[in-house]
């Protein structure tokens, strides 16, 4: 049995740049100070995880975390053999191990290595072997990014894909989301503020681009950000230089800048919609995510994965699909993607309550895909209409049809036995999210 020393450093979250160094044979990992490495972040469980030397090397597993243990955003389950240079996301908080001989300093990782992060966008077909190519020469350079792709088609596995594989993914991988930020908060949010800059703001706050310094901010949908943030966000790009709100001090950051969206900007553009000279900026090496319907060779690939993240957590647990439904997930187009079909799947697999799933489980495919049609058709005419604004994304969620939702939460809690945490897992979400479904469906568990 190999016993090899290891270490792991923190390199998101409150407990940044911590190191832990050992050889022992069980590290328990958690935010409770009982735990061999404590990690203060309130998104970690008290026992999180645990790492263990086996037969088959040092190996780690979730020990029924509320958010589940990830290494290379692939979910650990029963228990997973880590290499160097795996990352680990507890929470919020990712830390990298590596054995002790095979330590690099930030910034260092061999080629190979940041590589092999890379791996986990699922996918054979040519476009999507292209897509790694691109991801690997952009490993050489510092230059913005921007990735186009529909909605769902996995922008921002892409983006974190081209964080692990430069020499930044030693640093956090800061994401803002622009949809969901109020008007009022986009400059605190990108810049910070100081203590009294505004209502609300009890002390001061570093902003985005300062907690993504020597890492990656990766700036989701971009396209809904509204003129005025636009305008300030160019002059960050053009001189590295910001201010937070209410401060005059004069802050530089380091952070790579990749940005995603699934409208066309040109044609934002020619609406007034878009800065030009933002565009540019943002668009100096340009990545194209391919829509479902146009590498369906994957969806075997990828539909075994999500059986084997989801269906380990079932109860009883579910191994597998039959033929007639991998064929029916193959002839549809997914109009919502990857994000579809995997919210299918998972649906499918908390529902079915048998360890094959088949074709029956599947039988509102259709009809979902209608929805999701009629939805973007809505919004679209909406918004070219002038009869919601561009930040303002709550016309589209209230489109979000959520007729099977209840029946969902109820089966989630029903194979969880009642547990809100292993329901929460089960569903995807957080376990204060399914507390405020709870309320908000008035279900009574």
């Amino acid at each position: 049995m190999l016993k090899k020393p290891y270490r792991l450093l923190v390199v998101t979250g409150p407990a940044r740049s911590v190191q832990f160094e050992t050889d022992r044979p069980v590290l328990r990992l958690g935010r409770d100070e009982s735990c061999d490495f404590v990690i203060p972040d309130t998104t970690v469980s008290r026992a999180h995880a645990e790492i263990r030397l086996s037969e088959e090397g040092i190996a780690i597993r979730d020990l029924e975390s509320a958010n589940g243990t990830w290494v290379n955003d692939e979910s650990v389950g029963r228990g997973r053999v880590l290499r160097s240079g795996d990352r680990i996301e507890l929470g919020d908080s990712q830390l990298l191990f590596t054995f002790e001989d095979d330590y690099a300093a930030p910034g260092t990782l061999s080629h190979d290595t940041r590589r092999s992060r890379g791996a986990s966008i699922i996918g054979s077909a040519p476009a999507m072997d292209a897509l790694r190519a691109t991801i690997e020469r952009l490993a050489t350079t510092d230059a913005a990014v921007l990735i186009l792709g529909e909605s769902g088609s996995g922008k921002e596995l892409v983006a974190k894909a081209i964080h692990a594989s430069h020499a930044h993914s030693l640093g956090p991988l800061v994401t803002v989301n622009a949809p969901a930020l109020p008007r009022s908060l986009v400059e605190s949010e990108l810049f910070g503020h100081e203590r009294g800059a505004f209502t609300g703001a009890a002390r001061r706050a570093d902003g985005a681009f300062t907690r993504a310094d020597g890492g990656t901010l990766f700036l989701d949908e971009i396209g809904e950000l509204e003129l005025a943030a636009q305008a300030k966000l160019l002059r960050v790009l053009e001189n590295g230089t910001f201010h937070r709100v209410g401060g005059n001090e004069e802050l530089r950051s380091t952070a790579r800048v990749i940005a995603a969206t699934n409208r066309d900007l040109e044609a934002e553009i020619e609406a007034g919609r878009f800065r030009e000279d933002l565009y540019y900026r943002l668009r100096v090496l340009q990545v194209v995510v391919p829509p479902l319907r146009e590498r369906k060779s994957d969806i075997p690939e990828l539909v075994d994965y999500f059986v084997r993240v989801f269906g380990s957590r079932a109860r009883p647990p579910v191994e597998s699909i039959d033929d007639s439904a991998l064929r029916a997930l193959e002839r549809y187009d997914w109009p919502g993607n990857v994000r579809q079909l995997k919210n299918s799947l998972r649906q499918a697999i908390v529902l079915a309550a048998k360890p094959v799933l088949a074709r029956s489980d599947f039988d509102g495919l259709e009809r979902s895909g209608d929805t999701e049609r009629l939805r973007r058709s809505a919004v679209e005419r909406a918004r070219a209409d002038g009869a919601i604004d561009e930040g303002d994304d709550s016309f589209e969620m209230s489109l979000n049809l959520e007729e099977n939702e209840r029946r969902l939460i109820r089966r989630s809690l029903e194979v969880a036995r009642g547990n809100k945490t292993k329901a929460a897992e089960l569903l995807g979400i957080a376990r204060n999210t399914l507390y405020e479904k709870l309320k908000r469906l008035g279900i009574d568990d």
